[in-house]
């Protein structure tokens, strides 16, 4: 049995930002379509909508993310690592989070024309595993 996934392109922009570990959550992080906060002895770390981030914040700019449209069951081993597996071939690095449902992998937006040429509309990841990609239009109206 093959099981097919498809794997969809938000259209925010995302910063992945870091503050003191003892920092108040901000109210810019909040948004509708994406955001997480992380908090750890080292640091909060914040990924939210780029165009909210206020001046002098850490942070690293111009991410993307694609998410899985599946809820993925928690015994389900080798899809999100299979996709990272197949970008990494493609020279992309990511930055991952999961959410109880399903997972996000964040791509910098440099390197989303690079991926949208290199992968086709549809990927064998491994054995019983496929992939299909919805680039929202991007592919046809290129924005570079």
């Amino acid at each position: 049995m093959i099981r097919k996934y498809v794997l969809n392109l938000l259209k925010i922009k995302l910063a992945i930002c870091k503050l003191p570990p003892n920092s108040p959550i901000p109210d810019w992080v909040i948004s509708k379509e994406l955001f997480a906060i992380i908090r750890s002895p080292q640091e909060l770390t914040l990924i939210c909508d780029d165009h909210f981030v206020p001046a002098g914040i850490t942070k690293e700019s111009g991410w993307r993310a694609f998410y899985l449209d599946a809820n993925l069951d928690f015994n389900l081993v080798g899809v999100s690592a299979s996709i990272i597996n197949q970008l990494a071939e493609c020279g992309v690095s990511v930055f991952t989070l999961s959410t109880f449902s399903t997972d996000y992998i964040l791509i910098r937006h440099e390197k989303l024309e690079k991926i949208l040429f290199s992968l086709n509309d549809e990927v064998r990841l491994s054995k019983g595993i496929k992939v299909g990609f919805n680039f929202n239009g991007v592919r046809q109206n290129n924005p570079y």
